[in-house]
């Protein structure tokens, strides 16, 4: 078993909370700028109402050039054995994970036009409490306490920002001045 030293550990660390903060701004600019193109509306000609961009579809496609410009850094950082595992792994595994990907990604992105960004992130928390649910059945996991600390917290965050639309529905449009 190989011992980092301490000066490795906080590295490690550095590097582990560079890549968090990038993840942090990353995902909120993307939040905030697939929130704005729902807000736009541009008139289509001279003298033409304006219309809304109510495009997911197109939203989708471009998270998804976003992606494949994640796999090109990957082929571009990584060496040609480790690339050669990966390409051991038969490619309709992936499958299954690339769907469900897309088609929340594009969920996602009518969400926008129904309800605040703050809304539509916070309800995609729920991820968390799925993940605990299925490790638990198909894989047969024991939660810790502290899982299921977390869990509950998550469930009561989703639950409080999810009805405080139902109160002030106004406020989930951002139709206050």
């Amino acid at each position: 078993m190989v011992q980092l030293t301490d000066a490795a550990r906080i590295g490690g660390m550095g590097v582990l909370m560079v890549a968090v903060a990038v993840m942090l701004l990353t995902g909120t600019t993307n939040t905030i700028l697939m929130k704005f193109m729902v807000m736009q509306e541009v008139p289509t000609g001279t003298g033409m109402p304006a219309q809304s961009f109510h495009q997911p579809f197109f939203q989708t496609m471009l998270m998804m050039i976003g992606e494949f410009f994640c796999l090109i850094a990957f082929y571009a950082t990584t060496s040609r054995e480790d690339v050669q595992k990966v390409q051991d792994v038969p490619n309709h595994i992936f499958m299954v994970a690339c769907v469900l990907d897309w088609t929340a990604t594009t969920l996602v992105n009518f969400a926008y036009v129904f309800i605040a960004a703050s809304v539509a992130q916070m309800t995609r928390g729920s991820i968390v409490i799925f993940t605990c649910l299925l490790s638990v059945t198909f894989l047969g996991r024991k939660q810790q306490p502290y899982h299921i600390a977390g869990v509950v917290l998550v469930f009561v965050g989703i639950t409080l920002v999810s009805v405080s639309t139902f109160f002030d529905p106004a406020a989930a449009h951002g139709d206050h001045p």
